[in-house]
C-alpha cells in the first residue's frame, strides 16, 4: 500500500512537472510571436518615414522646377504629393 501511495504521489509530482514545462514552453512561444509583431509595426513604421521622405523631396523638386520654368502643371503635381505625404503620416 505504501509503495502504491509512493508511486501515485510520484506520478502526480512528474505530471505537474510537465504541465510547468508546457506552460513556460507556451508563454517562450507568446512572447516570441508577441516581439515579432513589434518588429513589424516598426519595420512598417520605417517603410511609411521612408515613403513620406521621398514623397517631399520629390514633391520639393518639382516646385523648384514649377518656379524656375513657370510650369503650372508641375506646381499641382507637388501639391498632390504634398497631400499624399500628409495622408500618409496621418496614418
Amino acid at each position: 500500500m505504501l509503495k502504491r501511495c509512493a508511486a501515485n504521489a510520484r506520478h502526480r509530482y512528474i505530471s505537474d512537472l510537465e504541465e510547468q514545462k508546457l506552460a513556460a514552453k507556451i508563454a517562450v512561444k507568446r512572447k516570441i510571436d508577441q516581439d515579432g509583431e513589434e518588429i513589424e509595426n516598426l519595420e512598417k513604421f520605417k517603410r511609411i518615414e521612408k515613403d513620406i521622405a521621398s514623397l517631399t523631396r520629390l514633391a520639393d523638386k518639382f516646385a523648384q522646377k514649377a518656379e524656375d520654368h513657370g510650369e503650372m502643371a508641375l506646381i499641382d503635381s507637388s501639391n498632390a504629393l504634398h497631400r499624399t505625404a500628409k495622408e500618409k503620416s496621418a496614418q
